[in-house]
């Protein structure tokens, strides 16, 4: 309905088209499911996630639909087996693309959307137009500048060791135990 939106006036009007117009705009995210995104990219470029839970694990799919990979994986040959529709877990996927542009974005974008009361559209903007003008970081982006951190902790519930990559997310149990 977000392509052929009704207008008052009569007719039709594509939101997603006049979202990507604006100068702001890099991609629009839009729910296509409850588990499910699609990603539009300027250029035309169109894609789907889609995430399911089996026995407390998340697997995720990713395809480009139409255009250019919204995400600029498709063209990557390490991660070009993750990009044909076929599910891989949460943590593959988190792993495989953590120095990526837009790391982790396939679970990511999907998760927006699992809350019923989340909005149905969600825009990524131009790293400039972000909400200050020298950023030290956001919040919500998926962009890598605002996605990679780094943590130290320590413990009694923390285990020991170096860890590739964690979200944010994964350490919250940590935080609240």
């Amino acid at each position: 309905i977000l392509r052929r939106q009704p207008k008052r006036d009569g007719g039709n009007v594509d939101l997603i088209r006049t979202l990507l117009d604006l100068e702001p705009t890099m991609l629009v995210i839009a729910r296509d499911g409850e588990r499910a995104a699609r990603i539009f990219a300027k250029n035309g470029g169109e894609s789907r996630v889609e995430c399911f839970n089996v026995n407390h694990t998340d697997w995720c799919s990713y395809r480009v639909i139409a255009g250019g990979d919204p995400l600029n994986y498709a063209g990557k040959s390490h991660l070009s087996r993750l990009t044909d529709g076929t599910p891989h877990s949460a943590t593959e996927w988190m792993r495989a693309t953590a120095n990526e542009g837009y790391p982790n974005a396939v679970v990511e974008l999907a998760q927006i959307f699992w809350d019923g009361r989340a909005g149905d559209v969600f825009l990524i903007p131009r790293s400039e137009w972000g909400f200050k003008k020298a950023k030290a970081a956001t919040h919500g982006s998926i962009i890598f500048d605002d996605m990679r951190v780094i943590m130290l902790m320590a413990g009694p519930a923390v285990p020991h060791g170096r860890f590739f990559t964690i979200r944010g997310n994964d350490v919250y149990a940590l935080l609240i135990d």
